[in-house]
C-alpha cells in the first residue's frame, strides 16, 4: 500500500529519500499530529490533506487489512523540529 501511495503522489526523488523511505518504510497509521510535513514549522494545509484523502479513497480502495500489535506514541521535540518515540503500548495479551 505504501508503494502505491508513493506512486500516486509522484514525489520528486529528493522527497522520496527524505520523506517516503520506500524499502526502509515501517508500516504505521498516524492517529494525530501537531504539524504536517517534514519540517515542523511548515507542511500541508487542512484543505490539501482533505484532497489527499479524497484521492486516496478513489485510487487505493479497497484498503488491505492488517494486524496491529502495538501503539507507538511520539512526542514533538521542538528543539530538534521532529517527532521522537515516547512510548510503545503493547496490544498483545
Amino acid at each position: 500500500m505504501h508503494q502505491k501511495i508513493v506512486k500516486e503522489v509522484s514525489p520528486s526523488e529528493v522527497s522520496i529519500k527524505q520523506y517516503f523511505e520506500l524499502d526502509d518504510f515501517v508500516p504505521h497509521l498516524t492517529l494525530g499530529k501537531a504539524q504536517y510535513g517534514g519540517n515542523v514549522s511548515t507542511g500541508l494545509s487542512k484543505k490539501e490533506l482533505k484532497e489527499m484523502e479524497r484521492l486516496a479513497d478513489i485510487e487505493l480502495t479497497p484498503y488491505p487489512q492488517f494486524e496491529v500489535n502495538f501503539i507507538r506514541v511520539y512526542e514533538l521535540n521542538n528543539g530538534k523540529q521532529r517527532y521522537e518515540r515516547h512510548l510503545d503500548i503493547s496490544l498483545s495479551n
